[in-house]
């Protein structure tokens, strides 16, 4: 354990050290996925995990724990950061990676919500610069009290009365996502079986018996048991399949535009639909959002400096901003107004689009039992706080009917809705917003409140825009996606 320092003292102190545990290549790829849960207050014992990650979660567990025992709410323990430091080109490609998800399949959407193009994109890069400058905020403020999550950090600035509202921001934004994968999964498996098979009765090749057919043979069991060692592919994967997707879109939107010998019909009436980029902003928030991991990645970077770390958000969300813009326009310009949700479900049978649809649909399902851990835990501690239930361990009977309660319920709805870009625009609306404005600007509220803190002087202004931002964004979008 280090002495303690004040807020002055940190800026000039050498950073401490960290104990590094070495992890394969495959399972770098992969720290960020499992940061993510972790960082969203993940509460469980190392017999549940894989064996090949036990010493690892051993670790940092037992570090949680020490550092929850501090009666002052301060952590003195240095923290614990997986595998060696990463480089500045590594680090971005890490943070580019953790940005770039499903998010991506429904930005052609999101510029049709808009009607006007220049509209979308100018919304797409004011959502980004925001979303990068509270990123590393929050990276920033992690640095300045030696904390390596977000909770954690939340504790230490605002206190652990009020972790009831981050645990509610992450059972919303967990939940959503769940629906999400359900529904994309609904999507993929439906077009795919249904071109395969075009002789099953329809009542076989519908969305909701497919999902309920996933569901049942691999979701309840990949959520009963905590797969970690899945994701090692999953991971790498998920890279290729995002690659091939998004080298696939693009070229297409090309190759159509190239044949277009008359223009692009019907696009000769669009105009900027106001309500319509209120419900973009949803979509970009919830694309351009990785906060729950900028302390981790500010705690990886390798000769971490505050300025240095501004560089890595930076280069990082330029590089995600061109993806976005480049295959919102490439989809809106293949589909029109009228592109799906999904961009993908948009494209005709064939072998090259068959392959794209079966591996999405591998990697959500993948994909989908780790974000679940995180809802599942932070429903069972807000039940356990808010009734005074008592916590049932997942491996026990009534742990067990708690988790195949909870998937079916997200599946249900990924089941009964067909819009993603629908669930995609209220996560964002709702957590998005949050994340990306209201806790980093509570957060930076509080830190520049303390004594000797000369560098944050002039973050209330900032805060507070920040939490207005928040606010008034949230609000407005959240009426403008669910107003029929």
């Amino acid at each position: 354990n280090h002495p303690k320092t004040t807020m002055a003292s940190v800026e000039d102190a050498p950073a401490p050290p960290h104990r590094r545990i070495h992890r394969s290549l495959s399972d770098r790829l992969d720290k960020y996925c499992f940061a993510s849960s972790f960082a969203a207050g993940l509460e469980s014992d190392e017999e549940s995990l894989d064996d090949s990650y036990v010493p690892e979660y051993a670790v940092l567990l037992q570090q949680q724990r020490m550092d929850s025992e501090k009666s002052d709410g301060t952590t003195t323990s240095s923290p614990v950061v997986l595998g060696e430091a990463s480089s500045f080109w590594v680090s971005v490609a890490n943070v580019t990676k953790s940005l770039v998800g499903i998010g991506m399949l429904t930005l052609p959407r999101a510029v049709a919500e808009a009607a006007s193009p220049a509209l979308a994109i100018l919304g797409l890069l004011l959502c980004g610069a925001l979303c990068a400058v509270s990123f590393f905020f929050l990276g920033y403020c992690a640095h300045l009290t030696n904390s390596e999550t977000l909770p954690r950090l939340w504790e230490q600035t605002i206190g652990p009365q009020s972790t009831f509202f981050v645990e509610m921001v992450v059972l919303v934004d967990t939940g959503l996502s769940c629906v999400a994968f359900a529904l994309l999964i609904g999507d993929y498996m439906a077009k795919s079986v249904g071109g395969l098979c075009p002789h099953l009765p329809p009542e076989v090749t519908s969305r909701r018996s497919l999902v309920a057919v996933v569901t049942l043979l691999a979701l309840i069991p990949l959520c009963l048991k905590r797969r970690f060692s899945l994701l090692r592919i999953s991971s790498i994967a998920g890279l290729v399949c995002t690659l091939y997707v998004f080298l696939y879109v693009t070229l297409d939107s090309i190759s159509f535009l190239l044949n277009q010998s008359s223009g692009l019909e019907g696009f000769d009436d669009l105009a900027p639909d106001w309500l319509g980029s209120l419900r973009s902003f949803g979509i970009y928030s919830c694309a351009f959002m990785a906060h729950f991991n900028a302390p981790a990645f500010y705690a990886d970077l390798e000769g971490r400096t505050p300025m240095k770390f501004a560089e890595v958000c930076g280069a990082a969300y330029i590089l995600a901003f061109l993806i976005y813009a480049a295959f919102g326009l490439a989809g809106f310009a293949r589909f029109g107004k009228d592109v799906p949700g999904n961009a993908l479900t948009g494209y005709d049978l064939d072998t090259k689009v068959l392959f794209m649809w079966l591996g999405m649909a591998l990697c959500v399902a993948a994909s989908f039992p780790l974000v679940f851990f995180a809802h599942r835990d932070a429903l069972r501690r807000l039940i356990g706080r808010t009734l005074g239930w008592p916590l049932e361990d997942h491996r026990t009977v009534h742990g067990v009917a708690f988790t195949v309660v909870s998937v079916l319920a997200l599946a249900t709805a990924g089941a009964v809705l067909e819009d993603v870009s629908f669930v995609v625009s209220l996560c964002g609306a709702c957590s998005g917003a949050c994340l990306a404005f209201i806790l980093p600007g509570a957060i930076m509220l509080k830190i520049s409140a303390r004594k000797d803190t000369g560098p944050t002087l002039r973050w209330p202004k900032l805060a507070k825009t920040f939490i207005t931002l928040g606010i008034v964004l949230g609000c407005l979008s959240t009426v403008a996606v669910l107003d029929p």
